[in-house]
Formats: C-alpha cells, structure tokens, sequence
C-alpha cells in the first residue's frame, strides 16, 4: 500500500501539501489536488485511520443509529447525514435496531430496549467514533442511550432524557400552521385535515397547528372536516 511520501514522490508536490489534499483540506489549488489525487488512485492510497485517530485523538468516523431503517423519514435523515459526512471527508457507520420490522414497533420490555441500545454503542465506541447520531422511529423520549459519559450524541427525530443532549426534531405544529395558512391565503375557507392516531404527539400537534392558523384567520374549525388516519 502506498505511503504519502510515496505520492509526494511521483508528483513531486511537498508531503505537507499532499497531506492537506488527502486529509480534505483547503489552501490548495485544484490543478495540485487533482494530480495528488490522481497519484493516490494510481499507486492504490489508503489512508491509516488507525494512525489518524492516535495523532488527532479523532477519527472522523461517526456512528448512525436508527431505531429502524425502514420507517417514515428514517432513509432520508441517513441519507442527508451521508451527505454530510462526504462534504466534510467523515466516514460513518450505520446500525439498525430494527424496532419495527424485528419487535413490532419495538421491544416491550423496556431493560431489553435499553441493552439493544447500548450494546450498538459499545459496539461504535470500540471502533473509535467521534460522536454519534441517534434517529427515532417517531417523536418521543429516549430513556438511556449509554452507560459511558464519553460519547457524543445528537438525537434526530427523537428526544433523550438526558437534557445535556441536543435533539433535531419536527416543528409539526408551526409546519401546519404555514400549511393551513398558505390555503387561507389563497382564498380557502373550508379547510379539511387528515390527522394521525389520536395517541400520538405528532397528530396531536399538527392539529393544534391547523386550528391556531384557522382561529389566527377568523375561519372557524369544523371537527367533522378534520379525519383520522393511520399514517398508512
């Protein structure tokens, strides 16, 4: 496997600028990037992670759990943080709890949740990730994500009890509101709505959304022209 100063040599770009191209740093022109990079495909480049990771102390790998890759927006939010992660040269690593499809909707037992949960962690901190991204199936509240204070988290979709960690969620009642809206301004004045289960939090809050942005226009909320759905 090559070596950087093995590129340095075939290019006859200095080791400190072949670094700062391998490494996605800025500061080098594009004609000295392509051809740096064009040396590493030739001479079959792989960068030691290992290595990195004892220079920096990171390793610009992060951890996506999912509670289930196949629900709702799930493969989307993977998606856009792949996106990310490529802007940015991180590697990632994915783990799917499969809550739904594997539990039916997830474990009932809320200690086996829990140890289904931090065994994918311990298995992501054992591989040296920076941090890692937790995505729920829907919005609620994540008793326990680790037994270990290093890690980093940032819930999606989710909330964790752990007040110290952010959480990226949903405005669905300012995103109904703006929905409602739009249709008044246009000149609707019966405005039906398909809600969700009545048990969720989603459903309950995109109602509230649509009946402010009703009562905001002096367009009075008729139940019968709200349905209840299943989100199937």
């Amino acid at each position: 496997m090559a070596t950087i100063r093995e590129i340095s040599e075939r290019t006859g770009v200095s080791i400190a600028t072949v670094s700062k191209v391998l490494n996605g740093k800025y500061g080098v022109n594009a004609e000295t990037r392509q051809l740096v990079m064009s040396a590493a495909r030739e001479l079959n480049y792989r960068p030691n992670l290992n290595a990195r990771y004892l220079k920096s102390g990171r390793s610009q790998t992060l951890g996506i759990i999912t509670e289930d890759l196949t629900v709702f927006n799930a493969p989307e939010i993977v998606d856009g943080i792949a996106a990310a992660c490529d802007e940015a040269g991180y590697h990632y690593i994915l783990g799917n709890l499969r809550f739904f499809k594997g539990y039916g909707n997830g474990p009932k037992d809320l200690n086996e949740s829990t140890e289904l949960v931090h065994g994918v962690v311990d298995e992501m901190l054992s591989k040296q990730v920076d941090g890692i991204i937790y995505i729920g199936c829907h919005s609620h509240v994540v008793v326990s994500l680790s037994d270990h204070s290093e890690p980093k988290f940032v819930c999606a979709y989710c909330t964790s009890l752990d007040s110290s960690i952010p959480s990226i969620i949903y405005d669905d009642k300012k995103a109904a509101f703006e929905a409602t809206e739009r249709l008044i301004r246009a000149g609707g004045r019966t405005i039906g709505m398909i809600s969700g289960p009545s048990d969720s939090s989603h459903a309950y809050n995109r109602t509230r959304g649509h009946q402010e942005a009703l009562f905001a226009h002096g367009v009075p909320y008729n139940p019968a022209l709200t349905a209840v759905g299943d989100w199937g």
